[in-house]
């Protein structure tokens, strides 16, 4: 079965437009044809397999402020994925998401 990878990509809380999106990796470890953020910052990749992947975004051009990202690893697992990224004119980082103990309980004000 084939999954979908989408969300939107920001440069502090605005998307960003044309941004290049390359992904790589999954069982196969091939690479997908790069997609461009459309104007809302939006992007999305179809037919992926249950798989670890990594995800690559190249700012435009026309933002050299914007730092690219290297490395994202992305996960399917039995479903489509949405994930957001933002990235940061400061040249920080910003994760999103639960943190777990070992067990898998959910860490709660971490």
């Amino acid at each position: 079965m084939a999954y979908e990878f989408s969300g939107v990509v920001y440069v502090d809380e605005t998307p960003l437009p044309e941004a290049r999106l390359d992904l790589s990796g999954g069982p196969s470890q091939q690479s997908f044809p790069a997609v461009f953020t459309d104007s809302q910052g939006a992007f999305n990749f179809a037919g992926l397999e249950n798989g670890t992947y990594t995800l690559n975004i190249t700012p435009p051009d026309n933002r050299p402020d914007v730092p690219a990202s290297s490395n994202n690893p992305v996960t399917i697992n039995g479903a489509d994925r949405t994930q957001d990224f933002v990235l940061l004119t400061g040249g920080g980082v910003v994760l999103s998401g639960d943190v777990r103990w070992a067990d898998g309980t959910l860490a709660e004000n971490v």
